[in-house]
């Protein structure tokens, strides 16, 4: 019983801190004229970035960055490696640079706040992000 005590004592001393808010998990392909788009950076971000039961804390913009099909999945955490989205109505946008900048049509940029609603859990279907290029 006391080991069990000393356990439960060095734990929550030595654990990690961080304040969750429920997170939703997304993934999906962002396409660029019907062809994956590699190195893309899906950002999605609450529209409420109050946290229950903090005063300090702020919920944080999750982000995804797409492989060489074009797949991402979003991180709440990157570096700790914790998956999700804040649950809610949050804004999406994509950043990616190609040779001559920024080839992100403007409907998908931060400016044009493209929303969706993110669910506790899994989301039922892939988010996919099927963008027209700007040259057309």
């Amino acid at each position: 019983f006391l080991s069990f005590g000393l356990y439960l004592a060095a734990n929550s001393m030595f654990s990690s801190s961080l304040k969750l808010p429920k997170l939703g998990y997304v993934s999906g392909v962002v396409k660029l004229d019907g062809k994956p788009l590699a190195g893309a950076m899906v950002n999605i971000a609450p529209e409420k970035t109050e946290m229950a039961d903090s005063r300090k804390e702020r919920v944080r913009t999750s982000v995804g960055v797409t492989d060489e099909t074009g797949h991402f999945r979003m991180m709440y955490f990157p570096a700790d490696k914790i998956e999700g989205v804040a649950v809610g109505q949050c804004h999406v946008w994509v950043i990616h640079l190609g040779n001559k900048g920024s080839d992100v049509p403007p409907e998908w940029t931060e400016r044009a706040l493209q929303t969706i609603h993110v669910t506790a859990g899994s989301q039922k279907a892939p988010f996919d992000i099927n963008m027209e290029s700007k040259a057309r």
